[in-house]
């Protein structure tokens, strides 16, 4: 699973709520997998969106395509179906974003207080139309055929910007019959990382029952 913090964010906070709630699950009987959580931060735009920047500044998906998944994966990549993504916050929106844009790559997409829309407070897409466009979940769900969701958000969401996205973008899913399976959860809490290891649990529960191993 690759997992995208939020911003500001970094890899270590995110871990740090994360790894004693996976070794819980894992020694309760869960399949175990590995976490790599990437550094998705830049001097050229402090907000980066998980996404390329229209000026060619900050590459952080192609970053994380071309570099960090053939770093953790070794020379023979995993099939989609051993493979997740998932992100809290612009994280979620990353993680969203990216599992659409690349759906030969990722299984199961996990949205943990994200959104589905652009907030590009940074300039990433320079207000153009097409880059916009090309990364908005919200208007991608058709590329969603065969993945699994599971979108994650607080009851006391104090995010304007996250507030109800997830039951919006479950929705959309549900609407375009379009992933294999979508899950929904409203859970006690609040737009913060401790929210993040608390979800956890149910993380691990959800991908445990979608990994799909390629046929031998």
């Amino acid at each position: 699973m690759y997992m995208l913090h939020g911003y500001p964010g970094h890899p270590a906070a995110l871990m740090r709520w994360m790894a004693p709630m996976l070794d819980t699950a894992f020694e309760r009987g869960a399949a175990p997998f590995i976490v790599a959580i990437p550094d998705g931060n830049s001097t050229a735009h402090s907000d980066t969106e998980w996404a390329d920047s229209v000026d060619g500044r900050t590459l952080v998906e192609s970053s994380l395509i071309r570099k960090i998944l053939p770093a953790v994966e070794g020379p023979v990549p995993l099939p989609a179906g051993m493979r997740a993504i998932g992100g809290f916050s612009i994280g979620g929106y990353g993680a969203a974003n990216l599992a659409l844009r690349h759906p030969d790559l990722f299984g199961q997409v996990v949205s943990v207080s994200g959104y589905f829309h652009v907030d590009d407070t940074s300039g990433m897409f320079a207000k153009r139309r097409a880059a916009i466009a090309a990364n908005t979940p919200d208007a991608m769900v058709r590329a969603a055929s065969g993945r699994r969701f599971l979108l994650i958000e607080a009851k006391n969401e104090s995010e304007p910007l996250v507030a109800g996205q997830a039951a919006d973008f479950a929705s959309r899913l549900r609407a375009c019959h379009c992933a294999d399976d979508v899950e929904l959860r409203m859970e006690r809490g609040d737009h913060n990382v401790d929210f993040v290891g608390a979800q956890t649990p149910a993380i691990v529960a959800f991908l445990d029952a979608g990994w799909r191993r390629p046929v031998q």
